[in-house]
This record gives structure tokens, C-alpha cells and sequence, in this order.
């Protein structure tokens, strides 16, 4: 692809990405949802190319899922060979290469001693299995998560751990019993009305002194689950000491502390694992997925203490469990974030992905916010600065206006008014600026006026309701 990897030559959606828009709503379940009408036809790198011929630069990931670019040599390579060799399932057979990425994820996943892996395929699946582990191992039934918190909808147990969107849940109570949800110390926007730098003392404390004290025991609470960075409730890094605290009130309590990496596992931070980051922190179960296979096919996993993964035969398995196809895939993926210094990368790059966000800030006053961690940058946008009114539908008309200009890229939040940035690892520090112009040149348009969302079939976020 050419050094500019932004071109536009048919306003999307092209003739031919109209008529498979709307193709997929007639076929397609529409509760797949969608963002913008983009079908592609090459992805390569950073870039991605749809089927009228436009090139766009893509600082999504395939929602995050791509850490090493797409169409990724090396992988492409190793999924070919373990296709034509080893394409099967999990079970009945067992095969080497799942056994070594066991073992790779259990002695590179956070925290001391012996740990164990088991696999999934999505994260929904891998956050279920952390669960049922969590509660067969404490013998407690209940569950502590957050609000804002994504830990996926694939499944009932993922759904209800979940706190980021009500649409999700509409039409499926009664739900799993026992997850009880907290408010996430939030600074830029307290959930507890606190400021800014009380707000993860108050969030803590209402943990501690008002549900363990007054609406639960922690006798009964099996674990806490926790995203050390919210990801679609608005990128939104966890304070070092909330984390701390939090830790220590599990140790305390008998409580087992989850981490969910799904989204901020294998470099993306600039350290391998966003945990990583706090290096006093050592989870009992760490989940991951996404990125472990560079989204070229479902790979999903949750590594525990061997103490706490001690559970009988058959107490959690599926066919797929433990694939080699995806594990020869995954291991592959691992070795090249590690052979390429990518996470150590990816802190450099991080740094001047913020320092560009905060110079943006200065120019434009919709910005209310610039946070995130390494590579993972999301931008709250706000009408006033000064009260913070949430702006979704600009935030909305901004990731639409880029897309058609040539650039991917995604939003998010519990108010939907987070601009979120996620750059593969590989990405160049040229790519980047291209991107980060393109993003200014959309809101420059939207403050202008110069924009407008087409129709679009009602599975578009852009066209929903709740945006």
C-alpha cells in the first residue's frame, strides 16, 4: 500500500458496499451491530481497503483484536501450515502446541507461583469460565463487577457481569443471580459526585462500608472482576491506589481478584498486561483474549493459581477447548510481540499518542478529557469544559466524518462520547500522524457544520436510539 494510506475515491457507502449493507440486514442477524457501512476486500498492516476501492487507515485493531497489524506474514505462514496439518478440534485429540501455549501463558500471565490455563474461545466464553472457577473454588456464590464494566454478551454469565450498556439486557431476565455492581472510580466524572482526586477513595469506600457492610458480606462474595483499564465504558485507567486497596480487601476477605485483560493484554498498554503496570498486584486469575491470535481466528484463555484451578475432569470443557490451530496461532503471536520489543514499543509510541491528544485538546474545546494507557487513547468529548455536558451525538458525527475521510476508528463510554484510538503495535510513527490529522480535520468539519450521516439500516450505531 502507498505511504498515504487514506484515499477516498467513492463516498461511503460505495454501489457496491450499499448493496451488501443491505444484503447482510436481510440475511444477517441485525444484533450483530455495526458502526459504519465498510466491507473490505484487502486488509494489509494498518490499512484496510473496501470493496469500491477506498484505502483507510485503521487505528481500531479490529476492535482491538489485531495487535500485530493485519495479514501479519509470519502468521499467515503458520496458519497455513497448521490448517494443512492440524486444523481439528480440541478434543478428543491432544496436541503439543496447546500444551505449550499453556504452559507459555501460565509463566508470562501476572503473579507468583504455579499457574494454570484453561481456554475459551471469545472472551465472553473465557470471563464465563474465570467465573464458574471463582465460584466452585471459594464455594461462595456471589460476584462483585462494575459499573461500565465490559466483560462481553456472548453468554449469560459475561452479560450479567457486564455494566456498560442496558440494551444488552433488555429481553433477557432474569439474568445469572448474585453479581452485584459498584461504582468504578471514574475520576473525570465521579460516579459518587467526589472530585477528581477523591473519587477513588470514595468509590472504594462505598465498596467497603456500605455494600460489604450493609447489603452484602463479603463471606458470600466469591471475587471481584475489574478491568484495570474500562475499555468500551470509556478508557478509563484504574487509580494505582483504588487497585491497591481493592487487593487488600480481597486478601483480607477470602474474595478472589480477577483482572480482565481481554481488551488490554499483549503490549497495548507498553507493558504486556495493563496489571503489569502496578507491579505489586498479582491477580488469581488473569483472562485474556482478543489479541492472543491477532483476531485471525477465536482464541481466548483464563490463567489461574494452580491452587484455585484445582477443579475435577469435565468441571469445564468444550470441544474447542484448546485448539491447535488457534494455539499454533497464538504461540506465534506471543513470540513476534516478544522477538520485536513490541510492547516496549508501543510505551514510546504511547507517549507521543498522548502528547499529540493533549496539543489537540489545547486547539479544541469539545475535548474534554485525553486518557488511556500505551497505545489504548480514548478522548471524552464534552459540549462545555466547564460542566462537563456529555456530547455524543458529536462524538458520533466526528468518528463518522473520519471514516469518510479514510480513517477507522471507534467510540465508546457509558454516555457514548469517548473517542477511542487503538493502533496496532506495528504501527509507524508516520501512520500515526496521518491519523491524529485526519481525527482534527473531522472535528474541525463537525464544528463546522459540514457533515451528515446517510441513512443507514437501524443495526448502525450511528442510527440507534441509545447513541
Amino acid at each position: 500500500m502507498p505511504s498515504r494510506y487514506s484515499n477516498i475515491v467513492h463516498p461511503p457507502p460505495g454501489p457496491k458496499a450499499s448493496k451488501l449493507m443491505n444484503d447482510e440486514y436481510r440475511y444477517f442477524s441485525a444484533s450483530q451491530d455495526r458502526i459504519y457501512p465498510l466491507y473490505t476486500s484487502r486488509l494489509e498492516g494498518v490499512g484496510v481497503e473496501d470493496v469500491d476501492g477506498n484505502r483507510y487507515l485503521d487505528v481500531s485493531s479490529g476492535c482491538g483484536a489485531v495487535p500485530l497489524g493485519y495479514s501479519n506474514p509470519e502468521l499467515v505462514r503458520t496458519a497455513q501450515e497448521a490448517a494443512a496439518n492440524y486444523a481439528h478440534t480440541g478434543f478428543p485429540h491432544a496436541n503439543e502446541r496447546t500444551i505449550r501455549l499453556s504452559k507459555k501463558l501460565a509463566e508470562m500471565a501476572p503473579g507468583d507461583g504455579d499457574k494454570k490455563t484453561c481456554f475459551g474461545c471469545t472472551g465472553s466464553e473465557a470471563i464465563e469460565g474465570a467465573l464458574k472457577l471463582a465460584r466452585w473454588y471459594t464455594k461462595r456464590t456471589l460476584f462483585i463487577s462494575y459499573l461500565g464494566g465490559h466483560h462481553g454478551a456472548g453468554t449469560m454469565g459475561s452479560l450479567t457481569a457486564s455494566g456498560h450498556l442496558s440494551v444488552w439486557k433488555e429481553g433477557f431476565h432474569p439474568l445469572v443471580p448474585g453479581v452485584i455492581h459498584v461504582p468504578y472510580p471514574y475520576s473525570y466524572r465521579c460516579p459518587l459526585g467526589a472530585s477528581e482526586e477523591d473519587c477513588w477513595e470514595a468509590c472504594f469506600n462505598y465498596l467497603k462500608d456500605s455494600i460489604l457492610r450493609n447489603i452484602v458480606s463479603s463471606k458470600d462474595i466469591s471475587c471481584v472482576l475489574i478491568e484495570p483499564m474500562q475499555g468500551p465504558g470509556g478508557f478509563i485507567p484504574a487509580p494505582a491506589e483504588y487497585l491497591y486497596e481493592l487487593k487488600q480487601l480481597c486478601e483480607e476477605n477470602g474474595m478472589l481478584f480477577i483482572v480482565d485483560e481481554i481488551l488490554t493484554g499483549f503490549g497495548k498498554t507498553g507493558k504486556m498486561f495493563a496489571i503489569d503496570h502496578y507491579p505489586k498486584l498479582k491477580p488469581d486469575i488473569t483472562v485474556v483474549g482478543k489479541g492472543l491470535s491477532n483476531g485471525m481466528v477465536p482464541v481466548s484463555a483464563f490463567v489461574a493459581k494452580s491452587e484455585v484451578m484445582s477443579w475435577p475432569p469435565a468441571a469445564h470443557s468444550t470441544t474447542y477447548l484448546g485448539y491447535p490451530l488457534g494455539s499454533a496461532i497464538a504461540l506465534k503471536t506471543i513470540e513476534i510481540i516478544e522477538r520485536e520489543k513490541l510492547a516496549e514499543k508501543a510505551a514510546v509510541l504511547g507517549r507521543l499518542l498522548t502528547k499529540r491528544l493533549k496539543e489537540m485538546q489545547e486547539r479544541r474545546s469539545i475535548i474534554g478529557d485525553v486518557r488511556g494507557m500505551g497505545l489504548l487513547a480514548g478522548l471524552e468529548m464534552v459540549r462545555n469544559r466547564k460542566t462537563k455536558e456529555p456530547a455524543p451525538a458529536e462524538t458520533a458525527q466526528i468518528a463518522f466524518r473520519a471514516f469518510q475521510k479514510g480513517l477507522i476508528t471507534q467510540w465508546a463510554g457509558t454516555k457514548f462520547n469517548v473517542l477511542t484510538l487503538m493502533p496496532p503495535l506495528t504501527t509507524t510513527k508516520d501512520q500515526l500522524e496521518e491519523a491524529l490529522g485526519i481525527l482534527e480535520e473531522a472535528m474541525i468539519d463537525v464544528e463546522k457544520g459540514r457533515t451528515s450521516i446517510p441513512k443507514l439500516p437501524p443495526n448502525f450505531l450511528v442510527a440507534t436510539p441509545y447513541r
